[in-house]
């Protein structure tokens, strides 16, 4: 994701960047930024600089670990199946998606799945007991957890639906950006 800088040069002139809730009108240098402000906001977010990258050059490696290479073309594919498959679960909007992952592909192509169903990722450290982890997520509120296997010593909330990523029905879900 460090290529993604490629795509959005903006993002390494300090002239652009602006504290957290500071509009693109009201910048602290005092000066007005039309052209930012009359832009689409969906630009800006990360996963559409990605799509964009992807379009880009999609046969290019976005993520190598050992011995897995992921194109950003299948980076992209995979976390698009992984985000409709959220959808249809009823991941959206004002949603918080839990993450159980080792740092690996998969990782990347979670966090980039839920940015797509428009929801909000929350990280979980695979070395905290189960029942921090159980705390986390019930007090997170969170609907959904994204793991490649279940941890047998957490008592998972009820209504917690459990996603494996490497489930191998996910290739039936669509390609295309949500």
């Amino acid at each position: 994701l460090l290529s993604l800088t490629d795509a959005c040069p903006e993002a390494t002139d300090p002239s652009s960047m602006r504290h957290l809730g500071e509009t693109p009108e009201h910048s602290g240098n005092g000066e007005a930024r039309t052209e930012a402000a009359h832009s689409d906001p969906t630009e800006r977010c990360i996963h559409r600089l990605f799509e964009a990258q992807s379009a880009r050059t999609p046969d290019v490696a976005a993520v190598v670990q050992d011995d897995e290479r992921l194109s950003y073309s299948e980076l992209n594919t995979r976390a698009n199946r992984l985000a409709h498959r959220l959808i249809r679960l009823g991941v959206g909007p004002e949603r918080r998606v839990a993450i159980l992952l080792e740092r690996s592909p998969s990782l990347l192509v979670s966090i980039l799945a839920v940015l797509k169903a428009g929801a909000a990722y929350l990280p979980l450290d695979l070395g905290h007991p189960g029942a921090r982890l159980r705390q986390v997520v019930e007090q997170s509120a969170a609907g959904v957890l994204l793991c490649d296997h279940t941890r047998g010593d957490v008592d998972w909330p009820p209504d917690l639906r459990r996603v494996n990523v490497a489930d191998p029905s996910l290739a039936s879900e669509a390609d295309s950006d949500p």
